[in-house]
C-alpha cells in the first residue's frame, strides 16, 4: 500500500507535467508576448531622451588656518579670541564644505548667475519667443527654488570615500558638454564662495581688533591682540593665495562620451523576460487545469 509521502510525490509530478503541458501548448502565445515586450522596451530604449554623467574627483584641501602658528596661537589666546568675538582656527572645515557644495545658496545662485532656468526646463521654455510656455498643470514660471530641487532630486549626487577621503561630485544630464561643465564649475564656485567667506570674516575680525587695541593700554594685552591680528591677516593672505580653498581637484570632469541611460541591450532583455513571464501567468491562470 502507498504511503502518503509516495501520494503527495506523485500527485507534484503529475501538477508539474500538466503546467508544462500547458506552457507548452501555449508556447506560440508566450513567444509572442516575449517578443511584443522586448519591441516595446527596444522602441522606449532608442526613443528615450540620452543622460550621461560626468564626475569630478576632489579632495578637501588641508585646513589652512589650523596649522602651524596658527593652531598654536589658537591654544594661547583662544580665551581672549572668544571675549573678542574672534574665532580663530575655523577656516575651512570638512563638514561646511561638503554642506555647501550640494547648498542651496551656491545652486541657486549658479543657476541665477549662468540663466540656466531654461536650460533646466527647457520642455517648458519656448526659445522662439524666449518666453515660458503655458502649462495646465502649473501655470507659473519655474522659479530658483524649482531649480534647485531638481538639482538635488535627478542631476547632481554628492558621494564621499569614507576610506580615503576623496569626494566625488557627479552631475547627470542630457547634454554631455554641460554636464562636465557644471560639474567643474560647481567646485570652482564652492571654493570661491567659501574662500571669500574667510576672507570677510577675518577681514570683520581684523577691524574688530583694532577697534579693541586703540581702547586698551595694558601692554600684556595689546601683545595678545597684536598676535591675534597677525593670525588673521595671514589668514586673510592664505585665503587670497588659495584658488582651491576647500577642494583641491585630483580629476577634472571630462565631456563623457558613453550614455548612463538608457541601456538599450538591458532594457530589451528585461522586456523579453517581463513579457515571458507574464504570458506564461497568464497561461496558467487561463487554463482550464488550473
Amino acid at each position: 500500500m502507498p504511503s502518503s509521502s509516495d501520494y503527495h510525490n506523485l500527485r507534484g509530478e503529475i501538477r508539474l507535467s500538466e503546467i508544462l503541458a500547458t506552457l507548452h501548448s501555449r508556447r506560440r502565445l508566450i513567444a509572442t508576448c516575449a517578443c511584443l515586450a522586448a519591441l516595446i522596451a527596444g522602441l522606449f530604449a532608442f526613443t528615450a531622451t540620452p543622460l550621461y554623467v560626468a564626475e569630478v574627483l576632489i579632495a578637501p584641501a588641508e585646513d589652512q588656518a589650523n596649522s602651524g602658528a596658527l593652531a598654536g596661537l589658537a591654544g594661547q589666546f583662544g580665551g581672549l579670541a572668544a571675549l573678542a568675538g574672534v574665532n580663530v582656527g575655523a577656516g575651512g572645515n570638512k563638514g561646511v564644505a561638503l554642506a555647501t557644495l550640494s547648498s542651496r545658496e551656491l545652486t541657486e545662485e549658479y543657476i541665477r548667475s549662468n540663466n540656466l532656468l531654461p536650460r533646466l526646463f527647457y520642455q517648458r521654455w519656448d526659445t522662439g519667443t524666449s518666453n515660458w510656455k503655458p502649462s495646465f498643470i502649473d501655470t507659473s514660471a519655474p522659479t530658483l527654488w524649482d531649480g534647485n530641487k531638481l538639482f538635488n532630486s535627478k542631476i547632481r549626487m554628492v558621494d564621499e570615500d569614507k576610506k580615503t577621503g576623496l569626494v566625488t561630485l557627479s552631475i547627470e544630464w542630457h547634454d554631455p558638454v554641460e554636464a562636465a561643465t557644471w560639474a567643474n564649475a560647481l567646485v570652482q564656485r564652492t571654493n570661491d564662495m567659501l574662500r571669500q567667506k574667510a576672507i570677510n570674516t577675518s577681514n570683520q575680525n581684523i577691524r574688530y581688533l583694532e577697534e579693541q587695541l586703540s581702547k586698551t593700554s595694558i601692554v600684556e594685552l595689546r601683545q595678545s591682540i597684536y598676535r591675534l591680528l597677525e593670525s588673521e591677516i595671514k589668514s586673510v593672505m592664505l585665503a587670497q593665495g588659495s584658488a582651491e580653498y576647500a577642494f583641491k581637484v585630483v580629476d577634472p570632469a571630462v565631456v563623457p562620451q558613453e550614455k548612463s541611460w538608457p541601456r538599450r541591450s538591458l532594457l530589451v532583455l528585461l522586456g523579453l523576460l517581463a513579457g515571458m513571464v507574464l504570458a506564461m501567468l497568464y497561461a496558467l491562470l487561463a487554463s482550464p487545469n488550473k
